[in-house]
């Protein structure tokens, strides 16, 4: 066994050392009796593998028009989008599908997303004056961009989607939740962290540990809730629930999931190979620009209907004999390889080694469960198992079953499985991999060898008028500028929202849909809070729009909204707080449309303290 030297500091007293483990001998013995699937292959790097909706597989075909936004793109010369049968998803034949992860550095989103790269450092959000961001990560992409076309310097990702920073990859063991590894090998967990400008800080058993992204090979975070952070990115990309959200995988290990109308699509219409898409992610604060000919697979899919990998298993249970070295994998099969099952290939799901249960956390507004299930194409004629569905323990009785797997075949369908989690959201959906062992059939495999099951395009269903409201609950949180401040609309009206696409990336506009919006907050007028910052814009075809200012229900400034110039910012204003020195003041802000049509985007609402000269001179509000 190798074992880390000691550091020459005081954080040697809260590493310990890495070991290295090996496979069971068993594990490479057994893997001589794998058949081992692979991708359909094609000459043409243009043409794909679908589903759609219905269920229909189309083993080969082309992805036509979409070399501009207006157009609208088809598979196999029918509509992507299609109200009645959209597709689902569309693997490239001759692909890496599903890609394989980045060999250097990358970050990982929560909902599985990923952005190959360097993180370089961290930056709250606040540092300028004119502009309110969320806390976010610059990020060193190590992307291949199109032709001709610099990859951008860094990229913003916010911290709030982050779930692991990788530096180093390794092999084998994963890093648990809430740890982190240096590059030689040393662990250490750790109870809370925080950011800093060029690292994290975080509490050991042992006391506090300061490091620099640079000396870090991983660092994992707590788990948060998948699902509050599947609705905060609904929220972002599809507040009227009324678009399609999709994932793309490329060739390069980026991983991508965002809306329809959040593609800006460019290129020659008959020269595929020249297509760009410009996605933005809701993780993202700066657009990806993506090449069509680079994406191995995407996903399609309507924000009620959740592709079950977007959210990670909160527990996993295996119990193979000659398998146990083969973890679950998410998008493949347990061997690593596509999933694929009777010769065709499927979009996503889950790769395990029976017996092997999977459980994930259901939101109180689940109604349903949907999936293929069937033993992969790596089992070939041999394995044996069942595909159970459990509803709050792995000791719960079946919700569905399969009949016996024998070897890969036709998957089972669990059709629509109604779901009735606890109110509360506690609920667990667990999909068991059973061993068969007892009633297979003469000539079934004696062992578990080729037990790999899958669980084909699995999809939770929400409830869509309850998710509507949910999505409208969490608006307000998806304006930056808001954080701190309590949103009152009149009764019976809603927060309208609006998504400008900017050079610089997607603006959101929001108002009121009638009457009048106020921001409220109560401020203690000191050293610290000396001045007013309002920064606000409407664009070209908003309908004109005020905004008031009272403290303690008196108007002391009003102003109009100014028309955002471009892709540059607007001047904010700045309202002197040094008549109510002392006190603590309730502040509003009052956007008062002209009609339902004055969206406005709100970039910063704050106070500060001095104004340093660094900042550009701003305009002073009249008094009322």
């Amino acid at each position: 066994m190798f074992r880390s030297q000691a550091l020459p500091d005081r954080r040697r007293s809260v590493l310990r050392a890495g070991r290295w483990r090996m496979a069971p001998l068993v594990a490479s013995l057994v893997a001589t009796w794998m058949v081992l699937g692979a991708p359909v292959a094609s000459a043409d790097a243009m043409l794909h593998a679908g589903r759609f909706a219905d269920g229909a597989i189309v083993p080969q075909g082309p992805i036509a028009k979409w070399h501009t936004t207006a157009a609208q793109p088809t598979f196999a010369d029918r509509a992507i989008l299609d109200v009645g049968n959209p597709l689902r998803w569309a693997i490239r034949l001759n692909g890496s599908a599903p890609p394989a992860p980045p060999a250097g550095g990358y970050v990982e989103l929560v909902t599985g997303d990923r952005l190959p790269g360097e993180v370089e450092a961290y930056r709250s959000g606040r540092e300028s004056l004119g502009e309110r961001l969320p806390p976010h990560l610059l990020v060193r992409p190590a992307l291949a961009g199109p032709p001709g076309q610099p990859e951008p310097d860094v990229i913003r990702v916010r911290t709030a989607y982050v779930s692991r920073i990788v530096r180093a990859p390794r092999a084998g063991r994963p890093t648990t939740p809430g740890s982190l590894r240096l590059g030689d090998g040393r662990e250490a967990e750790f109870r809370s962290l925080r950011w800093s400008p060029q690292g994290v800080l975080v509490l050991t058993a042992a006391g506090p540990l300061k490091l620099t992204f640079a000396e870090l090979a991983e660092v994992r975070l707590p788990d948060i809730d998948a699902w509050s952070v599947y609705f905060d990115m609904v929220a972002a990309l599809t507040p009227d629930l009324a678009d399609r959200l999709v994932r793309c995988e490329t060739t390069d290990g980026l991983v991508v999931t965002t809306a329809m109308r959040r593609i800006i699509a460019s290129g020659s219409e008959n020269e595929p190979a020249s297509w760009e898409h410009r996605l933005e992610p809701a993780w993202s604060l700066d657009p990806i620009r993506v090449r069509h000919a680079a994406v191995d697979v995407r996903w399609f899919f309507p924000p009620q209907e959740v592709p079950l990998p977007l959210v990670a298993p909160t527990r996993v249970e295996r119990r193979a004999v000659f398998g146990g070295s083969w973890n679950w994998e998410r998008n493949r099969s347990v061997r690593g390889t596509p999933l694929a099952a009777a010769g065709r290939p499927y979009g996503w799901g889950f790769g395990v080694q029976a017996a092997c249960d999977l459980s994930f956390p259901l939101p109180a507004i689940a109604t349903g469960f949907r999936s293929g299930v069937a033993l992969d194409e790596v089992a070939g004629r041999g394995g044996c198992a069942r595909g159970v569905v459990r509803l709050d323990s792995a000791g719960a009785a079946p919700i569905w079953q399969s009949g016996l797997l024998v070897g890969t075949a036709e998957p089972g369908d669990t059709g629509l499985v109604a779901l009735t989690p606890k109110p509360d959201g506690g609920s667990l959906l667990v999909l068991s991999a059973a061993e068969a062992h007892q009633d297979r059939p003469a000539g079934a495999d004696p062992f578990d060898i080729r037990d790999t099951l899958d669980w084909l395009d699995p999809v939770v269903v929400l409830d869509p008028p309850r998710l509507a409201e949910l999505i409208r609950g969490r608006l307000p949180g998806t304006v930056p500028a808001w954080d701190g401040w309590s949103l009152v609309l009149p009764p019976a009206v809603a927060l309208a929202v609006r998504d400008v696409s900017a050079p610089a990336g997607v603006v959101r506009t929001v108002g009121p849909t009638a009457g009048e919006l106020v921001l409220a907050r109560s401020v203690v007028v000191d050293e610290r809070a000396q001045f007013l910052m309002l920064g606000v814009g409407r664009w070209a075809g908003s309908s004109p729009s005020r905004v008031e200012i009272r403290i303690d229900g008196q108007a002391v400034a009003s102003a109009d909204v100014p028309e955002r110039p471009g892709d540059a910012l607007p001047t904010p204003y700045r309202l002197p707080l040094s008549r109510f020195a002392g006190r603590t003041v309730k502040v509003e802000i009052v956007h008062k449309p002209a009609d339902a049509n004055g969206l406005v985007a709100w970039h910063c609402l704050d106070t500060v303290g001095s104004l340093a000269s660094v900042w550009e001179p701003l305009e002073i509000v009249e008094t009322v």
